[in-house]
């Protein structure tokens, strides 16, 4: 990572140039940033859409906190506002969409901030909540056949128990990543 860079940088500075008593020169600054992604694709509108109301996960912490989406909703983008000039100074998006990734990054950070506070202590709830998302979007990719038949047929020999193992499951998982970075939720 970054901070394995910077320790080394330290170091070799040190070795080199010495320890001055008025301080260290500063590090170097970090790397520019690359522009934005654009989203895309199939996963989209199942895990973020613009108006916050229809995606997974405005759905299953809509079920588990008996609060409407729409309230929801306002509650996320108040505290998107809040904390999205700090984060703009650091990510700059292009669009105020979801499918820019920085726009992205910022409401996922508001919707899990709205959910951590909705969901308070409760760590039952909040386990069921994040599985329950995991599961819909598993099921929602399966009917949309967004996942081949090969992979839909690997997961239910393996949910039946009939002596499929864990990692007859693997070419699966391995076509679901495939998916997150095509769509570019990955690089």
């Amino acid at each position: 990572p970054a901070s394995n860079a910077y320790d080394l940088e330290y170091y070799l500075r040190d070795v080199f140039m010495g320890n001055n008593k008025e301080g260290n020169l500063p590090a170097s600054n970090a790397p520019p940033l690359p522009p934005p992604r654009t989203l895309q694709g199939p996963l989209l509108p199942l895990l973020l859409d613009d108006e916050l109301q229809t995606s997974i996960p405005i759905q299953e912490l809509s079920k588990i906190t008996n609060t409407p989406p729409s309230t929801l909703s306002e509650q996320i983008k108040a505290v998107r506002s809040k904390v999205q000039p700090a984060f703009s100074a650091r990510y700059p998006w292009k669009d105020e969409l979801v499918s820019d990734e920085y726009y992205f990054d910022l409401t996922c950070y508001s919707v899990w901030k709205v959910a951590s506070i909705a969901i308070p202590n409760d760590y039952v709830k909040r386990d069921e909540f994040v599985r329950n998302i995991g599961r819909r979007i598993l099921e929602e990719a399966i009917s949309k056949e967004i996942i081949s038949k090969q992979s839909i047929d690997a997961l239910s020999k393996a949910g039946e128990k009939t002596g499929s193992t864990l990692t007859s499951t693997i070419p699966c998982i391995i076509e679901i990543l495939n998916l997150f970075q095509s769509t570019n939720y990955c690089s």
